[in-house]
């Protein structure tokens, strides 16, 4: 069997090659790069427009901080209003500890609608001035029923009654005013 072919058919042959090697080249190189260029700009995309959202909240981060500033009091005057017995002595042992002032007597009385701490405190003049001076970020919570100071030795003793309304029993309206 002989292969002779004629110059027509060679460049026939030729052409077919050529147009096999680019087909070839189409379907397992040229197309799954075109998928993954495509891919890629899909993503490229999603992440632009988290880009720009992201960007969005980053521009605004000083107006949210100036807004937490300005409402950080009201979560402490809420953590007052739910404050229980225990939670004032920790609060009174904590301000007692900071003012060098020493605490002889917590009587707490819990009824449904205040709470009423009878407080005994001794400590040098300076002592007991940094202990009522610590009270009063709780100032807008709390009621100085009673108070006396005398001198004990070299010491000053301070007798005080605080009350404190409890807020739990309100019942309020839909507009939000108690009834």
């Amino acid at each position: 069997m002989s292969l002779s072919l004629s110059r027509r058919e060679k460049i026939l042959l030729l052409v077919m090659v050529v147009i096999v090697g680019f087909a070839a080249y189409y379907y397992w190189l040229y197309q799954p790069l075109v998928e993954e260029t495509q891919a890629l700009e899909l993503e490229k995309n999603r992440l632009g427009r988290q880009l720009f959202i992201e960007m969005a909240m980053a521009q605004r981060v000083p107006e949210m901080r100036e807004l937490y500033d300005s409402v950080r009091h009201i979560e402490r005057e809420i953590d007052f209003l739910n404050l229980t017995a225990e939670d004032f002595l920790e609060l009174i042992q904590e301000i007692s500890k900071n003012s060098n002032a020493e605490l002889v007597a917590f009587f707490p009385n819990e009824t449904a609608d205040h709470l009423r701490l009878n407080i005994t405190m001794i400590g040098n003049y300076e002592d007991i001035y940094r202990f009522l001076s610590g009270l009063k970020r709780l100032a807008s919570q709390i009621d100085v029923n009673y108070l006396n100071m005398r001198v004990d030795g070299e010491k000053l003793k301070m007798d005080m009654r605080l009350t404190r309304q409890n807020h739990e029993g309100y019942r309020y309206e839909e507009g939000g005013e108690p009834l």
